[in-house]
């Protein structure tokens, strides 16, 4: 049985995954993204002499950068109204800075009108980072990779190698594993890994995966990872600008076979709205409860990966039209698993008492 998922509003992004020399100069952005970045009430960063003398229309932008310093970036649009337009002024150095080349990649998503803030990915399509963090400290961002779909991606994947090497070593431990992917809509794909030395690819299940979003060659994805091979997703159009997802049902597929409407395993889907989601989760409804027969006080096994033993015995009580998860086994499934405020976990029941939980952090 599906669960609706809604409408999702996300901020406007473009990605550029694939950089030539020209781009480090002057960046081209899509009209629609210029058009949301452009702050009409700003300064125009150069003077209108200067303006009526190019033919274009220049606007002041700040752009912040990976470590969170701000750049003053002159963002120019076409006056004839064919959506050219460009980050020109204060763009190559900033690309300079960050030490951007031919094949590096970046991500740029609008915060409010005039100020984006900048993703950079190397040549290897990962997630630059620009600084060590200091051993136990734990970053803000969770490890990515970008990829341009080509077309011998169509049937298989490839996990670029990078990313294999520094994230996913010891979780990979065997041929034929899923991974699941969690597209825009809320939607669970399961998908087969496989090892064909020395790559990882991501391949039965893959192209039903595409086919279902109407993805080809040109697509952008860009892939953050969870953690237990869990990956959320990220699509753009061939022109760069993220692409709009307007509803959604939320279901778990099993590789090949589509959507699964199996009884045996539902699923249901929460968002912490508040730090007291810590202390106890209310938000678990009544109809989930009543489909997998749980219909009075018990203990519930949590489990984020079915692979290993680890897992988290939970008191759950039931009230008059949901059920609801508290005490010391649900604190210390939040305080090891790190989820906070923002997050959104889907409780995948195996069993009645035996919870499968896969866990988006925001």
């Amino acid at each position: 049985m599906p669960l609706s998922a809604g409408s999702l509003r996300r901020r406007p992004k473009f990605a550029a995954p694939l950089l030539s020399p020209a781009c480090l100069h002057r960046l081209s952005v899509p009209g629609e993204f210029a058009a949301r970045l452009d702050d009409d009430d700003a300064a125009g960063v150069g003077e209108e002499e200067e303006e009526e003398e190019s033919g274009r229309r220049a606007a002041a932008v700040l752009v912040v950068g990976p470590l969170g310093k701000v750049w003053r970036v002159e963002l120019r649009r076409s006056p004839a109204g064919d959506g050219e337009a460009w980050l020109g002024g204060g763009w190559s150095e900033l690309a300079a800075a960050h030490g951007l080349g031919e094949g590096w990649g970046v991500v740029l998503r609008l915060e409010r009108r005039g100020v984006a803030s900048l993703r950079v990915f190397d040549p290897g399509f990962c997630l630059a980072r620009f600084c060590t963090p200091h051993a136990g400290m734990r970053t803000k961002d969770r490890p990515r990779f970008i990829k341009l779909l080509q077309q011998e991606d169509l049937e298989k994947m490839k996990i670029p190698e990078k990313f294999v090497q520094q994230h996913l070593t010891e979780t990979y431990t065997n041929n034929h594993q899923n991974a699941i992917i969690v597209c825009p809509l809320g939607k669970f794909w399961r998908v087969e890994l496989q090892r064909e030395q020395p790559d990882v690819l991501l391949r039965d299940g893959w192209a039903p995966f595409l086919a279902a979003h109407d993805l080809s060659e040109g697509n952008i994805l860009l892939f953050r990872y969870e953690g237990n091979m869990v990956f959320t997703v990220e699509v753009f159009l061939q022109n760069g600008c993220l692409k709009e997802y307007k509803t959604a049902a939320l279901y778990l597929t099993d590789g090949t076979e589509g959507p699964s409407n199996a009884p045996q395993q539902s699923a249901a889907k929460v968002h912490l709205s508040s730090g007291k989601g810590r202390e106890e989760l209310r938000s678990v409804r009544g109809t989930f409860c009543s489909q997998i027969g749980l219909l009075e006080a018990c203990a519930i096994t949590l489990k984020i990966s079915m692979k290993k033993k680890g897992s988290w015995r939970v008191a759950f009580k039931t009230a008059n039209t949901y059920g609801y998860i508290n005490g010391p086994g649900w604190r210390k499934f939040c305080l090891e698993n790190e989820v906070k405020e923002g997050d959104c976990l889907t409780f995948n029941a195996i069993e009645t008492t035996v919870w499968h939980v896969v866990i988006v952090h925001c």
